[in-house]
């Protein structure tokens, strides 16, 4: 609702509940000051608004307007901003005055700013916003922000462990913001799952440093890249993030969360059955399913155990076994994962035949191999 409105000022001063949404964004030539004072002091009792929306560049709203920008500071029922600055600078307008109040109100849960002009410091602004809005979980900003401008911000929100959507959509983000981006990315207290950098001056350097950086992250579940310069080679890249064959090792360790990194071109089908695999919530079932699926012939000679006197033994046996049988629970092919059980027992009956037979059969033969390997 236009809060520069008679009947939407009345409703608010009566707490109506059905005011959820509050709108500067028109402005009326008989709006006085005493205007704003009634609407700050409306505002500041107000325990049923939610959202506040500002069009800096329309309303009629002046960086001099304490009494309304006091109001916003004592409100604690406010969680969303949005800030619609038709180019205008930050610095010098209500914008400013609106962002400083969230410097100590920390109510915020959602923040967006858009067209925002930023000289003088206007990117400083915004990182100072950031940092002292800890409760942040969803920030849009679309503001011509290039690679310099991005910084400051990047390190503000290292110390957020509530941001989860993070759009960056429609700016100059180059590669060496995606590095900046990258090292958030690797923070183990970052909780970011989702983020937005389509329609930016990303290219390859940039997209591989974004890639690369999710090799131990457990969070991020899928990252918006469309219209930037990059080239179809960075989902190689991104195989390997997802799924390290080189070993077993480096498969269980590998990315199990992505989901999806949208291009501008198609996805490889190889890369759409690791994001297919990464939807399971069961991280560890994810962990079974590519290890079964990229490593058919599992070696055992790794598991095969030495007692005391050097001689081979069957220990690691039964853990082989239990591993497989909840792979079955994985909702892996039964068939295929009993055919490879029985290959890794067939490993340790080669391995070890006469542990593999009877003791009726074997009594007295473990005195004459032991002799004969004399």
């Amino acid at each position: 609702m236009d809060a520069l409105s008679p009947e939407t000022l009345h409703r608010l001063e009566r707490n109506d509940v059905s005011v959820r949404l509050l709108k500067l964004g028109h402005a009326h030539n008989s709006i006085g000051a005493d205007h704003f004072t009634r609407l700050g002091e409306a505002i500041a009792t107000n325990s049923n608004l939610r959202h506040l929306e500002i069009d800096v560049y329309r309303s009629a709203l002046k960086e001099t307007e304490i009494d309304l920008f006091d109001g916003i500071k004592r409100n604690s029922s406010i969680k969303t901003l949005k800030l619609i600055c038709g180019s205008r600078n930050i610095v010098g307008t209500s914008a400013h005055e609106i962002l400083q109040v969230y410097h100590e109100n920390n109510n915020l849960t959602r923040l967006t700013i858009e067209h925002a002009g930023l000289q003088n410091g206007g990117h400083l602004v915004i990182a100072e916003t950031l940092r002292r809005c800890t409760n942040l979980n969803y920030i849009k900003l679309s503001c011509d922000i290039n690679d310099e401008h991005l910084l400051p911000m990047v390190e503000a929100l290292r110390g957020n462990q509530t941001l989860e959507d993070l759009d960056l959509d429609r700016n100059r983000i180059g590669n060496f913001g995606c590095e900046a981006l990258a090292t958030l990315l690797r923070d183990p207290n970052n909780n970011v799952k989702y983020i937005s950098l389509s329609n930016n001056q990303i290219g390859d350097v940039g997209a591989i440093a974004i890639a690369n950086s999710l090799a131990n992250n457990t969070k991020l579940k899928c990252i918006y890249l469309l219209n930037n310069s990059i080239g179809e080679e960075v989902m190689d890249i991104l195989s390997k993030v997802l799924c390290d064959t080189s070993s077993i090792s480096a498969t269980y360790s590998s990315n199990h969360t992505l989901r999806q990194i949208v291009f501008s071109f198609r996805t490889k089908p190889s890369l759409l059955d690791l994001y297919n695999l990464n939807h399971d919530i069961n991280k560890s079932y994810v962990a079974i399913k590519k290890i079964l699926e990229y490593h058919p012939n599992i070696n055992m000679e790794p598991l095969f155990e030495l007692d005391e006197k050097g001689e081979r033994t069957l220990k690691g046996l039964p853990l082989i076994i239990n591993w497989y049988e909840r792979a079955k629970e994985a909702n892996t092919s039964v068939k295929k994962v009993d055919r490879q059980k029985l290959s890794a027992i067939y490993q340790f009956a080669l391995a070890m035949p006469l542990l593999f037979i009877p003791t009726k059969y074997t009594k007295g033969r473990d005195t004459k191999r032991k002799r004969a390997d004399r």
